[in-house]
């Protein structure tokens, strides 16, 4: 019976990490987690891995700096790089950095993410995806959702798997930079806005996206428990719509209140 392969995962998120580690685990894979791109470094310095799995965005040092440091001393180790970004675009600053594939990570589901690594061990070719390489942004399912909101790493995390188990790619974001870098390149269907984001940045922000010739045209829905009253007029008159969403309904009553939307925006 031959060694099971060994693979490091580099996710801070614990339920992304629990996810992905259930899931190798599940195919026969012996599974080692590191909580940061720092402590990935002194594992693989100390033992011996034939695949590490690595966040972009990890905390201390994301997968770009782990893979150009890794293969500084370690030039035939698998070496995997993963974020809820556009695999066309990334595809070729994983590669330079040293990594031997880009994966977004919304586009695959755990056991879809096993069979990809296992062609990556076994050096198979693994091409982006025929039905996504003419996208901007790929999209699955039902819908493809921008939230701007507080906490977004949280929706990055559980939330989003439920979308994504739904049918729904979502990504998130808290800021005025990663909105505007974020609506520039990739398609949605609408974005769902919290306007009483931190005090007055979320009207800040909303009033951007709708001044933008680039971006007014985009749907946004307003999705705040925080707003008051005059709050709420203001966004709608700079064109926020409002669908009555309760940000605190369940993740199954979020996703078929979105798929209502979407249809009513197509009409």
């Amino acid at each position: 019976m031959s060694e099971a392969r060994k693979i490091l995962i580099v996710e801070e998120d614990e339920l992304s990490a629990d996810v992905y580690r259930r899931a190798f685990s599940n195919n026969g894979f012996e599974v080692v987690v590191a909580k940061d791109g720092e402590d990935a470094l002194n594992m693989v310095k100390k033992q011996k891995f034939d695949l590490i799995l690595a966040s972009m965005f990890a905390d201390k040092k994301g997968g770009l700096e782990i893979a150009k440091e890794v293969r500084q001393f370690d030039k035939n180790i698998k070496i995997v790089i993963t974020a809820c970004l556009n695999m066309k675009e990334n595809m070729s600053k994983a590669l330079e950095a040293g990594a031997n594939d880009f994966i977004d990570e919304s586009l695959f589901y755990p056991s879809e993410l096993v069979d990809r690594m296992k062609k990556v061990l076994n050096n198979e070719k693994v091409d982006i995806p025929e039905k996504h390489v003419d996208m901007d942004k790929p999209k699955i399912g039902d819908a493809s959702i921008l939230f701007v909101i507080n906490d977004p790493f949280k929706m990055d995390s559980k939330l989003a798997m439920d979308f994504f188990r739904a049918g729904i790619v979502a990504v998130a974001t808290d800021n005025e930079y990663d909105t505007n870098w974020y609506m520039s390149g990739d398609q949605y269907d609408f974005v769902l806005f919290d306007i009483a984001l931190g005090g007055d940045e979320g009207m800040r922000i909303l009033k951007w996206v709708k001044y933008d010739k680039k971006t007014k045209s985009m749907p946004v829905v307003i999705f705040s428990d925080n707003a008051d009253e005059k709050m709420l007029n203001q966004a709608k008159e700079l064109g926020a719509l409002d669908f009555g969403i309760d940000p605190k309904s369940t993740p199954e009553q979020l996703a078929k209140q979105i798929k209502e939307i979407v249809n009513k925006l197509k009409k």
